[in-house]
């Protein structure tokens, strides 16, 4: 559970710092249906969308139920954590 609320307030604070820096990408990415966009490329999108949906809770639950594949240390954390702020910084730079 602590895995979903991290995923959702790295999203949540990357989201808020994307409309300061262009709203108005935001507003397009968030809209169901992109004018001039393929019909390949929305079912794609939409495909994606649903496996990371659905295979997140799945895997965290076979984490935590049956092979804790989780239990590296606190070290790794820290280590996963600052990639993920790094990765963060760097997707905002290219906007």
């Amino acid at each position: 559970m602590v895995l979903l609320h991290n995923i959702f307030i790295h999203y949540l604070i990357s989201t808020i710092i994307q409309y300061n820096l262009n709203p108005q990408l935001v507003i397009q990415r968030l809209k169901r249906k992109r004018e001039g966009s393929k019909t390949w490329d929305e079912f794609l999108v939409r495909i994606s969308n649903l496996t990371i949906i659905i295979a997140i809770p799945i895997i965290a639950g076979l984490d935590s139920g049956r092979y804790n594949w989780s239990c590296l240390g606190l070290n790794y954390v820290w280590i996963g954590l600052l990639l993920a702020i790094l990765s963060t910084i760097f997707y905002l730079t290219t906007l």
